[in-house]
């Protein structure tokens, strides 16, 4: 892998969800509760990682918003 660079990442979601990148949890935001954003940064080198989401839904209101750099995470670089 090249050099290492920060990277920020954000997740809001009602109600849980979990960010995990390479297997290591990077963000909790579970458990029952309105929308609620919780952010972290990590350094990763250029290439390729392994990126989780788990997202759960109670009753009510719904919402799953994961950003990186202040942006979307775009599509065409996930795969499943």
């Amino acid at each position: 892998m090249g050099n290492p660079a920060w990277h920020s990442f954000c997740l809001a979601s009602d109600d849980g969800s979990n960010l995990y990148i390479n297997g290591g949890l990077l963000l909790a935001n579970d458990g029952l509760h309105g929308v609620k954003n919780v952010c972290a940064v990590k350094s990763l080198a250029q290439g390729s990682y392994s990126i989780e989401l788990d997202y759960f839904q109670g009753a009510g209101n719904e919402s799953l918003i994961l950003n990186m750099d202040g942006a979307l995470l775009p599509s065409e670089n996930l795969y499943h």
